[in-house]
């Protein structure tokens, strides 16, 4: 997005020693403020590559327009969450959302626990994960730290465990999470693959990631084909 009089959005991480992030500071009005015209924009955008990515630093009701588009036309669309304040852009109406990607923090946020500690009672988990499929949603994805990830369609919440690394072979989390996204999705929306092996590559590259000081590797491992 090129916006004709702010600057280019930027994000700042600051770690601890052991290489979590303490601080993160974001300069974010670009994106908060869209050009005139950006949602056409998108929208012929995703016409044109026929499914698509958006993350919350989006205002609510842009994603809301992005969302319903893809809806009409019949377009997958992901959708990230980059941090539990941008859960409150999350859009009331997710119809037509083919993939959510949650940490446990952020779910939490979906049902204003801000102050529930981390991991959720399964009472309480159970029910956000409910009330977003209940909105629309088709498919969820949520990171869990250590303990892998977890996934739904809506039946039930699944969980798949970390891929197992030890203590000397976690060098730096830094970009985990958004390597787990970006496989997971490529495997769902791009390669057609059911949801739990889609869990299971973001899972993959997530290790890959922590086993570097790289926050982003390119190739990610690729999915394997779908099993007709």
């Amino acid at each position: 997005m090129c916006h004709p009089t702010h600057p280019t959005g930027s994000y700042t991480a600051v770690l601890d020693r052991a290489g979590d992030m303490a601080w993160g500071f974001a300069a974010m009005r670009g994106t908060l403020e869209p050009p005139s015209g950006f949602v056409s924009s998108a929208q012929a955008a995703l016409n044109a590559q026929g499914a698509g990515v958006v993350d919350m630093n989006l205002p609510q009701a842009w994603l809301q327009a992005l969302l319903d588009h893809a809806h009409a036309h019949h377009l997958p669309l992901a959708m990230v969450a980059v941090s539990v304040s941008k859960i409150a852009h999350l859009p009331q109406r997710l119809d037509g959302l083919s993939l959510l990607v949650l940490n446990a923090a952020e779910l939490a946020a979906t049902g204003d626990e801000h102050g529930t500690p981390h991991p959720l009672p399964q009472a309480a988990r159970d029910a956000q994960w409910q009330a977003l499929h209940a909105r629309g949603l088709k498919h969820l994805l949520v990171t869990l730290g250590s303990e892998g990830a977890a996934f739904s369609s809506g039946e039930c919440l699944n969980v798949l465990p970390a891929i197992p690394l030890t203590t000397t072979q976690v060098v730096d989390a830094t970009g985990a999470g958004d390597a787990f996204s970006a496989a997971a999705i490529h495997a769902l929306l791009g390669h057609g693959q059911p949801l739990a092996s889609a869990c299971q590559a973001g899972l993959q590259a997530a290790a890959r990631v922590l086993q570097t000081r790289r926050s982003a590797l390119s190739p990610l491992p690729r999915p394997h084909q779908p099993h007709p």
